[in-house]
């Protein structure tokens, strides 16, 4: 299913390609609702690294409803509410694990694919990940300036591009790898790897079902 790009940039409460490509962090403003707590901004915009880490976690702490006892009605019944508050969660560890690299989940997830298919179309990528052509192409383009990736002439179709690793991302990948499996240790300490495995399962049970 191709991703509604209106849709949901309403729902994040940013840009699509501003969320897969750009380098986004948390903002200490909390907004407890059923599809966003908090927000994010670009790093250009962000305070210092020690400032980030704490708002954030001050902005997870306050979006608790537990912790706070807040009567939220339905919503801490619902799954959409829980897989969300998990996201954020997420991204939080994720942004923090990558910083200095200044890879984002998006940026990780094109390169990804792009590794395991080497010259693939852009057309290929977006159907793969569900994204529109016209974020592929901002997303492609700003891989493409830090030669984490290069568009090659398609051997078949000279009008179109194949998609390979540049020298630094083929460098960097290993790198991007790793902090990846750490960051995936962090989010599920908690589970077991039963639990982990049940988690995918019942996750991929839940995308399969999603609407066409």
């Amino acid at each position: 299913m191709r991703v509604d790009s209106a849709c949901l940039a309403r729902e994040l409460s940013v840009d699509l390609d501003r969320l897969v490509d750009e380098r986004l962090q948390p903002m200490p403003a909390v907004n407890v609702g059923w599809s966003s707590i908090g927000g994010w901004e670009p790093m250009a915009e962000a305070k210092p690294r020690r400032a980030r880490r704490s708002a954030g976690r001050r902005a997870i702490a306050a979006a608790s409803p537990e912790r706070e006892g807040r009567r939220l009605g339905v919503l801490p019944e619902l799954l959409g509410y829980r897989l969300r508050q998990a996201q954020i969660a997420v991204f939080l560890d994720f942004c923090a694990g990558m910083e200095a690299l200044g890879v984002t989940p998006g940026r990780f997830g094109v390169l990804q694919v792009v590794a395991a298919n080497p010259g693939l179309s852009q057309s290929e990528l977006g159907g793969i990940l569900g994204i529109d052509r016209s974020t592929v192409v901002a997303v492609i383009d700003r891989l493409e300036a830090g030669d984490l990736v290069r568009r090659m002439p398609a051997p078949k179709d000279r009008r179109s591009h194949a998609l390979v690793l540049g020298r630094r991302g083929e460098a960097l990948l290993p790198e991007l790898e790793a902090r990846v499996r750490a960051h995936e240790e962090r989010i599920a300490r908690n589970l077991s790897e039963a639990e982990r495995q049940t988690l995918l399962d019942l996750l991929s049970r839940l995308a399969r079902d999603r609407p066409a």
